[in-house]
């Protein structure tokens, strides 16, 4: 049964929790950006009562619940004729059906990612990134290629940070410590090789953030902060990783925004810089 219809169980709730259902039924279009407390603030109710309400809906929390109302939500705005994440198209398409059906899963993608997006995870994540001068990001394959792009998107603003773990995750893991940074990128949360290298850095009191799925995973369950992804791709049943990719992009893309709007100096010295070192004819 659909969350919303749930909602409209009026034995389910107490009067003050039913002023929380009508609240959320009412404001469906900026619940993803409102954080617990202020939802509570605004309804005059507490934080615990929020909780109660979500575990009468049958989740474990307020997170939770939150996290599974915006993706119904984002889901309600799509098309007609949802497109396959794993198969968005097949052999007989045409091009033009083939370019309709990738604009379609890009813009689901995005849409439940973005939804699904908690501000003051987000916020918590900032935090970390600006105070540690050492960050590295673990990550593997199509995870690593997506990390990328942040990587040197950042260093450009005049922030180190590495993602070539050439050298051995394992090593780098372990050369790391408190005072450093360590954003791991595992789409599954079970990527072998991400995995124990966050065993060691959580050995060796690393603070993480975890960019992993929503599902729980020893990598999402047990990071300082973890920003989840909406699991929508199999693990191997699927043309190629369009939904994950764009995903963990979205995130490093909010990642980087959110850094370079609370760092206007550093933009500023990225635009001098690129005239000075990269100019163009």
């Amino acid at each position: 049964m659909r969350i919303s219809h749930q909602m409209q169980r009026d034995e389910l709730f107490t009067q003050t929790e039913k002023t929380v259902r009508d609240f959320l039924l009412e404001q469906q279009e900026s619940i993803h950006s409102l954080s617990a407390e202020q939802i509570a603030r605004k309804n005059y109710v507490s934080k615990a009562t929020l909780t109660r309400f979500a575990k009468k809906l049958g989740f474990s929390g307020w997170n939770a619940f939150k996290l599974a109302f915006v993706r119904e939500l984002a889901r309600s705005r799509e098309s007609a004729e949802p497109v396959d994440t794993n198969f968005p198209y097949n052999e007989l398409d045409d091009i033009k059906t083939i370019v309709d059906r990738l604009h379609a899963l890009k813009i689901n993608t995005l849409a439940h990612c973005f939804s699904s997006i908690e501000p003051d995870e987000i916020s918590r994540a900032l935090s970390l990134i600006e105070s540690r001068s050492r960050i590295h990001v673990f990550a593997k394959g199509y995870s690593l290629l997506a990390s990328e792009d942040f990587c040197l998107r950042m260093i450009r603003l005049g922030k180190p940070i590495s993602c070539n773990n050439e050298a051995g995750m394992l090593y780098i893991a372990r050369s790391m410590t408190s005072r450093d940074l360590a954003i791991v990128v595992s789409y599954t949360g079970r990527t072998e090789a991400v995995v124990e290298s966050f065993r060691i850095l959580l050995r060796n009191n690393v603070p993480t953030i975890a960019i992993t799925n929503e599902d729980p995973n020893p990598i999402g369950d047990n990071a300082t902060v973890s920003l989840p992804l909406p699991r929508e791709e199999r693990t191997y049943s699927k043309l190629g990783n369009f939904h994950s990719v764009d995903s963990i992009r979205a995130i490093f893309d909010v990642l980087y925004s959110g850094y370079a709007a609370k760092n206007p100096d550093s933009l500023a010295e990225r635009i001098d810089a690129a005239k000075q070192f990269d100019p163009k004819l």
